[in-house]
């Protein structure tokens, strides 16, 4: 490649800047398969055998900011009371939750990028000029209704809790408690845990 850049005999900063910026992203997205593979084969082996059975490899692709990520990992089966289900070892490990087989990432960015644009195809336009994914504004503006419909899904969720008293305004339920000390966190349970809350009438406050 950059052969090729030096021996064009007129070249502008602008498409040598464009140029090494592909080729450094997808530089990265192989970089970032090798290190998934790599670490997928890691866990493979610490793995509990008899808990988890092999059930071989299964090809993924992920959308990033630097493009897309195509890498396989394992499969395997689980069984949990009674029910065997199939899980990836490897996306439990690194929290890997794609919406719409794009990362978190390249999702925070689509989401800056629609409301500053006047349509789905202008941020398009947009998110190819800033990035080096493979988009449509068709995919742009599924995602974008995905993210919505959660959105409106929790709020609904929310209004009936509200309802049944479960949720006061400026209050907050939640599971755990954790509080700061001496720069550790620590978690609140059993008796100091059910006396913070019964303070609070069974909710936490949240500033």
């Amino acid at each position: 490649m950059f052969e090729e850049i030096v021996t064009e005999e007129e070249i502008k900063f602008n498409n040598l800047e464009k140029k090494i910026f592909k080729f450094v992203c997808n530089f990265g997205c192989l970089i970032i398969k090798l290190i998934l593979e790599s670490y997928d084969r890691k866990i493979m082996k610490a793995r509990d055998t008899k808990k988890y059975r092999h059930k071989g490899l299964r090809k993924n692709t992920i959308k990033t900011v630097m493009g897309e990520v195509e890498y396989v990992r394992a499969m395997y089966e689980v069984e949990e009371e009674g029910i065997k289900k199939r899980v990836y070892l490897l996306d439990e490990k690194l929290h890997i939750n794609t919406e719409g087989k794009a990362s978190e990432n390249l999702v925070e960015k689509i989401v800056e990028t629609v409301p500053i644009t006047d349509s789905y195809r202008k941020a398009e336009t947009v998110l190819k000029e800033t990035t080096n994914a493979t988009l449509s504004f068709e995919w742009i503006r599924n995602i974008v209704v995905k993210l919505g419909d959660k959105i409106t899904k929790k709020e609904k969720e929310e209004r009936k809790m509200l309802d049944k008293g479960q949720l006061v305004a400026g209050l907050k339920e939640i599971i755990a408690l954790f509080e700061e000390a001496d720069g550790l966190w620590i978690n609140l349970q059993g008796k100091d845990r059910k006396e913070r809350l019964e303070e609070n009438n069974g909710s936490v406050i949240i500033n």
